[in-house]
């Protein structure tokens, strides 16, 4: 009875990682079309637009990460890199926003790529651990 209920555990653990994660795929995508868009336009309002959408990411981000730890706790180790923050800071809002900065826009995309990719590898890594748990009930 008891390892049915870690089993549980673990399941809802691993399918909560895998919500949050989704959610971080779609909200990274959202940031990417607006940053394009931004790549292309001098317009403050788009940038501002991307750079709220990097904020929200960034909040998932760190969800996916309790997520990730808290299934961690509940199956014992697994071997998944965690997906860096996108940046965020003070300076590259200044010129992003302000001096629309061209490389800080292309800059931005490249990590926007690097974090969907990411989170890409931890869904597939995911997938399996939730195929090893359905194989294991």
């Amino acid at each position: 009875m008891n390892q049915l209920k870690e089993w549980k555990e673990a399941k809802a653990a691993g399918q909560e990682a895998l919500e949050k994660v989704d959610r971080g795929m779609k909200l990274l995508k959202k940031a990417s079309s607006w940053g394009f868009m931004d790549l292309f336009s001098d317009s403050f309002f788009l940038s501002f637009i991307k750079r709220r959408k990097i904020k929200k990411a960034n909040e998932v981000m760190k969800e996916i990460v309790e997520a990730l730890h808290n299934l961690n706790r509940e199956l014992g180790d697994v071997n998944v890199d965690l997906p860096e923050e996108i940046n965020d800071k003070l300076s590259d809002k200044l010129l992003d926003m302000w001096f629309d900065n061209i490389f800080t826009d292309i800059r931005v995309q490249g990590e926007l790529k690097r974090a969907r990719k990411k989170l890409k590898e931890i869904r597939k890594a995911l997938m399996e651990v939730m195929k090893t748990l359905d194989h294991q009930r």
